[in-house]
């Protein structure tokens, strides 16, 4: 799978990483965040339907992978 283009000082996250912020709240829009969309983003990005990156100013952005395996 290539990972999509990433925005100038964004860097890529492992599915680790990205539960990690996820469930400790260590991201900037933490205080917008739902246990729902959470729940949901995790089990979406363990299936392989989406990867994530950190951008500079410490949001968490996701993209839809091409994963056909996934479906």
């Amino acid at each position: 799978m290539q990972p999509p283009d990433l925005p100038a000082g964004a860097q890529l996250l492992s599915v680790d990483e990205v539960v990690d912020a996820l469930v400790t709240g260590d991201h900037a829009d933490t205080a917008t965040g739902t246990v729902a969309l959470d729940a949901a983003l995790i089990d979406a990005l363990r299936a392989g339907l989406l990867v994530a990156c950190r951008l500079s100013d410490g949001r968490i952005a996701f993209a839809p992978t091409s994963n056909k395996q996934a479906e």
